[in-house]
């Protein structure tokens, strides 16, 4: 499990429980394992249709 391995690395050890419980937190229960939408917000922003500044996604922002 490469997020335990990780974790473990930064000093942050989990046990199994631990780690199923933070992937259901960030997957909302849709599986078990965390995609790249799950890992970075702005992408979920966009795909819930949130969108940036001016309704432009969160990439171009500030890009005039």
């Amino acid at each position: 499990m490469a997020l335990k391995r990780m974790l473990e690395k930064l000093g942050a050890a989990k046990t199994h429980l631990e780690l199923k419980k933070m992937i259901t937190e960030v997957t909302g229960g849709r599986g078990e394992t965390i995609g790249y939408r799950d890992f970075d917000p702005d992408v979920r922003r966009q795909s819930q249709g949130e969108g940036g500044e001016a309704g432009r996604p969160p990439s171009q922002e500030g890009h005039r």
